[in-house]
Order: C-alpha cells, then structure tokens, then sequence
C-alpha cells in the first residue's frame, strides 16, 4: 500500500565490539530465516577475515563456541552480550552442547 511506511526491526547487531571479538578469532554474522526475520549465529573467522595485529585463528566454529560460553561463565561483558544476541535457534544449539546459558 503506498504511502505505508513499514517500520524495520532494530539491528540485532546495534553496539556491539566486534574488534574485540574478531581479534580473539570469532564474530556475530547475521543472516535471515525466509520470512526475513534476522538471524544471529556465532561463528569463529575465516582465515581470509582475520583482522590483522595478532588474531588468534580460531579452528572451528565449535571453538568459538567454547570460548565464548567459558568467558561468559566467568562473568566477561563482551562474551555475555554476544550470547544475549544470539537467535533463539543458535542459541538452543549452543545450550545442547554447553548446558543452560
């Protein structure tokens, strides 16, 4: 209808330190469902997207998995917040391995 202006939902990534996490090896990337709702995933860098000055080369997203939940569960801002951003799929996937966030 024209002249409706559709409202979009806020950015899922909106603040968050991806500095931070790129140079410890791992990231947040967003990708959407078919109905367009935003996704949220953890996943550990590429080679190819290493940022450079002594990023850790993370080997598998399972990795970035396991060093996100171990800094969050010692209380870290940045692990926490990247966890709470996380899609409810991704996020129950993550709980399968590593218990209740």
């Amino acid at each position: 209808m024209l002249g409706t202006m559709e409202t979009l939902p806020p950015d899922p990534l909106a603040g968050f330190d991806f500095d931070t996490a790129q140079r410890e090896g791992w990231t947040l990337s967003e990708t959407c469902d078919l109905t367009g709702k935003p996704l949220v995933q953890l996943q550990a860098l590429d080679r190819g997207w290493l940022p450079s000055g002594g990023a850790t080369l993370l080997p598998s997203d399972r990795a970035a998995w396991d060093l996100v939940v171990i800094r969050a569960r010692t209380g870290s801002t940045l692990h926490r917040d990247a966890l709470e951003r996380l899609d409810d799929i991704e996020r129950a996937l993550i709980e399968m391995v590593f218990g209740p966030l």
